[in-house]
């Protein structure tokens, strides 16, 4: 599941976000292969962009600026940081009282 593996572009297709050189853009795919974030588990995905679900990409740019982006590995991390922590509480903390529009009169 490569952009296009024949033609030399050998990043991971993923829903999440794919990097294309060649435009210097980052781009949605309608699927995502299975090796993204399923990489050696003790290798560090810190150099791959944010959200990188936690874990390496098998493949060439696993573990790389240009990795594919997949499923964010923490589910209450709402800033994407790495942490779960004060800071996502604020933000829920925010959110907690707003009232939908489409709510009012229920």
């Amino acid at each position: 599941m490569f952009a296009n593996g024949g033609g030399g572009a050998w990043h991971l297709l993923s829903e999440y976000g794919r990097y294309m050189p060649d435009l210097d853009l980052w781009v949605i795919d309608e699927i995502t292969s299975p090796c993204v974030n399923t990489g050696d588990p003790t290798m560090s995905p810190a150099d791959e962009p944010m959200q990188n679900g936690g874990r390496i990409n098998i493949g060439a740019y696993g573990g790389t600026v240009e990795a594919s982006r997949g499923l964010w590995a923490l589910v209450g991390d709402l800033n994407q940081d790495g942490i779960v922590d004060l800071a996502d509480q604020a933000i829920i903390a925010v959110h907690w009282l707003e009232e939908l529009e489409w709510m009012r009169g229920i």
